[in-house]
């Protein structure tokens, strides 16, 4: 529903038409659209992060993690594509409530990114914000193809996965460590 008309125009009345139910339920659970908005927000990166957080942690390098996380990532995009669509761009017109949540889910990320800075042998030389700046340009460009509103296939989301991993490991890991990435196949 959020997909179809933006979290900036949703509605109660939109939601309960949508979903068959009495204009009093969502008035007796919720105390606002951006409640509602907030909760479904909630649930659903959280359990995004959670799928990302273990294919992470089933790894035991660095680059493997992120690689894992990427593919699970890229795998949940494509089953899911209106639930990442209402995640990755819907949810930039919520409230306050989801943009504190989305800065949280972010920041989660990053400190994974970042991680790489162990691998450095003067960690203090790489700008605190590269690992910011990574992930938000990798966010920014799946919002930029899922805005498309056309379905992601799992080729596109395998092919972008070595380039991303590329640009994101490079500056914590040799310039041949970061080459051999884009020789490694990502399979969804």
């Amino acid at each position: 529903m959020a997909c179809d008309v933006g979290c900036g125009r949703l509605t109660p009345t939109l939601v309960c038409e949508s979903a068959d139910l009495p204009l009093v339920d969502f008035e007796r659970a919720f105390s606002s659209i951006d409640e509602a908005v907030a909760l479904v927000f909630e649930e659903q990166i959280g359990q995004l992060l959670e799928r990302c957080q273990a294919a992470y942690d089933a790894e035991t390098a660095w680059v493997d993690g992120l690689r894992a996380l990427g593919i699970e990532l890229a795998r949940w995009v494509h089953v899911h594509p209106s639930e990442a669509r209402f995640t990755f761009v819907e949810s930039l017109s919520a409230g306050d409530e989801v943009a504190l949540q989305r800065e949280a889910s972010v920041a989660r990320l990053v400190k994974l990114v970042d991680r790489g800075r162990e691998l450095l042998d003067a960690p203090a030389r790489l700008p605190q914000g590269f690992a910011v700046a990574a992930v938000g340009a990798v966010m920014e460009l799946l919002v930029r193809r899922l805005r498309k509103r056309e379905p992601i296939s799992a080729a596109e989301l395998e092919r972008a996965i070595p380039e991303l991993m590329f640009f994101v490991i490079r500056p914590y890991v040799t310039a041949a460590q970061a080459v051999s990435e884009l020789d490694r196949p990502a399979r969804l």
